[in-house]
């Protein structure tokens, strides 16, 4: 477009006009970036959390993910994801009659090899579909201190190492030039290893591994993000 049909047009039309013209955001060789944020906060009360029943309390779980790809080939994309974050639980528990209360605090990092396949929902690619396929490394510490009585005090150490499978679908949208807000749920369907080790008041020791399958549609699990994509001056 010329540079006096640019002056001619609003912003609005402006800022259409660019995704009319050469917009190729899912091309092989374009690169992604982009940073994803999730924060839950839930008040218990009388409700179940694993295996302990809560009698009030606040669960609250914060993480922010930062992303890298590369398109192979049109629509198709490879990449990187790392998260770290953040779990909190504070509240009274129901532990065999007697109330207990517990704090609770966990830190993780993972590390996520994905692949990211787009489908475009309008012609000039703006509105797309996605689906992500991915591996996961998941490395976390966490403490937890058990109040009862006001005299029993007991404190745990626990170090997780979680190995996942998953598949999770959102949306993209480009609201402004090469940038774009996307949502996705994560782990529709999935499958995770998680190996625990504990120790109690720094004296007895245990281990336990488990294996979980899952088909989840979980609105907690929403993860809101703004990506932008790369695209290399063509020689």
């Amino acid at each position: 477009m010329s540079q006096g049909k640019k002056e001619n047009l609003n912003p609005y039309e402006l800022l259409t006009q660019y995704y009319e013209e050469n917009f190729t955001p899912f091309t092989k060789g374009n690169y992604y970036s982009g940073i994803a944020f999730s924060l839950t906060n839930s008040n218990l009360e009388n409700s179940s959390k694993g295996f302990d029943k809560v009698i009030s309390g606040n669960d609250r779980s914060t993480s922010i993910t930062f992303k890298g790809g590369y398109f192979l080939k049109d629509y198709i994309m490879t990449g990187m994801n790392m998260e770290l974050g953040r779990d909190e639980f504070g509240g009274n528990i129901d532990v065999s009659g007697d109330t207990v209360n517990r704090q609770t605090m966990r830190k993780f990092l993972a590390f996520s090899p994905v692949i990211k396949s787009y489908v475009p929902l309008t012609k000039n690619n703006r509105l797309s579909f996605f689906t992500e396929i991915g591996l996961g490394a998941k490395f976390s510490h966490s403490l937890s201190e058990d109040i009862s009585n006001l005299d029993v005090y007991t404190r745990k150490y626990g170090k997780d190492f979680t190995f996942s499978a998953g598949l999770g679908a959102g949306v993209t949208f480009f609201a402004l030039e090469n940038f774009a807000i996307e949502v996705m749920l994560k782990n529709l369907v999935g499958y995770e290893l998680k190996i625990s080790k504990q120790r109690l008041n720094n004296v007895d020791y245990s281990k336990k591994t488990t294996h979980n399958v899952n088909f989840d549609i979980n609105l907690l699990s929403l993860k809101v993000g703004v990506a932008y994509f790369i695209q290399p001056k063509k020689k």
